[in-house]
């Protein structure tokens, strides 16, 4: 074991900075701001839970919607569905400086790098999916099976998981804060450099080059098709595959350049607060904060704009869920009326049997 002087050399000295749990943090936040800030970050919170499980549910009871490729949809659903449950509530309770163990301070900092790190990995595992599907379309069948997506999921959340560690050994000398605020604990060589420019940053480029090569292709195949001598039926429903998988790849790259757009100003925000002296103004951190979470909720939104089967089936589940929840209030209203009237058929009954 460690002594407290070891610790002390190591720049880990917690007992000394932390001992305190009643530790006055100072207030950064501003109450009225605060307030806001909360009251739409569970908003978006409760809107990336339930439209995500419509997600989840909707390709686990659809059958045409249960193939490996949308297990790949529902991996990044679940992610979105952490961020809800967990990554959001860590971001309220950090911006008031809590957790105060030094501990739990990491752990739930470096769990908010892990959810967008998946998120990250997710996309870039659907985006060669999608260059399988239209660039290989022979072998995709024998290349993308159920055992090898799951192995890819596995993979995603693994190598996620193991960056967004991390800082649970990579932070801020311990004597230099008392409070949980991000950016007092999280060194931001380690936000720039190895999470920005190197984990999340070139994901997105090759994402982007991915779709890029998928579109081309896709616009290649439908020329080439739309020339061949074959049958008119053959042609079409050739040529209606391709454009089938082209909507979807459409989809999905929308779901990146979301991804980007709200996920980018936070680390362009880290950047300046790094590289320059200028210090970002705290309204504008917690605007990109709340930027950035809101991805989780919009996902959803784009399958249902762009994805007929999505669409359907979130349609059904939806109106299952009403029928159920109309049909339990009806037999519960129902209850007593049925139970009189079984107990004036007994009396019927009775009367009847002597008379």
């Amino acid at each position: 074991m460690f002594t407290e002087r070891d610790l002390t050399a190591m720049g880990l000295d917690w007992n000394m900075s932390w001992n305190s749990s009643d530790v006055d943090c100072p207030d950064k936040s501003y109450q009225l701001r605060f307030y806001v800030y909360t009251v739409v970050e569970v908003m978006i919170a409760f809107l990336s839970i339930f439209g995500n499980t419509l997600v989840c549910v909707a390709v686990l009871r659809g059958r045409r919607l249960r193939t490996p490729s949308n297990l790949l949809v529902v991996s990044l659903a679940v992610a979105d569905i952490c961020v809800g449950l967990f990554a959001i509530p860590f971001a309220i309770a950090t911006s008031v400086g809590l957790p105060l163990h030094p501990y739990a301070c990491c752990f739930t900092l470096s769990f908010i790098i892990i959810t967008t790190q998946t998120s990250i990995f997710g996309m870039l595992a659907i985006a060669v999916d999608r260059y399988m599907a239209v660039g290989l379309h022979l072998s995709y069948a024998r290349l993308a099976t159920t055992r090898r997506t799951c192995l890819t999921i596995a993979a995603t959340w693994a190598a996620a998981t193991a960056i967004g560690l991390v800082p649970m050994v990579w932070h801020r000398s311990q004597s230099a804060f008392t409070c949980c605020y991000f950016e007092e604990v999280i060194n931001m060589s380690y936000m720039v450099y190895f999470n920005f420019f190197g984990s999340v940053l070139p994901p997105l480029v090759v994402v982007a080059a991915i779709y890029t090569r998928v579109f081309l292709i896709a616009r290649s195949q439908l020329k080439k098709i739309s020339k061949l001598n074959i049958g008119l039926s053959i042609r079409d429903r050739r040529m209606a595959k391709i454009k089938r998988e082209l909507r979807v790849a459409v989809s999905l790259a929308m779901v990146v350049g979301a991804f980007a757009a709200s996920w980018l100003p936070l680390h362009i925000i880290n950047c300046v607060n790094f590289f320059t002296t200028t210090r970002v103004p705290n309204q504008v951190v917690l605007s990109a904060i709340v930027l950035s979470h809101a991805n989780s909720a919009v996902n959803p939104v784009i399958y249902t704009w762009r994805l007929e089967e999505f669409r359907n089936a979130f349609k059904a589940i939806l109106t299952s869920w009403c029928q159920q929840t109309f049909r339990q209030d009806e037999e519960r209203d129902l209850k007593p009326v049925r139970s009189y009237a079984q107990l004036n058929m007994v009396e019927m009954q009775k009367s009847r049997s002597f008379p």
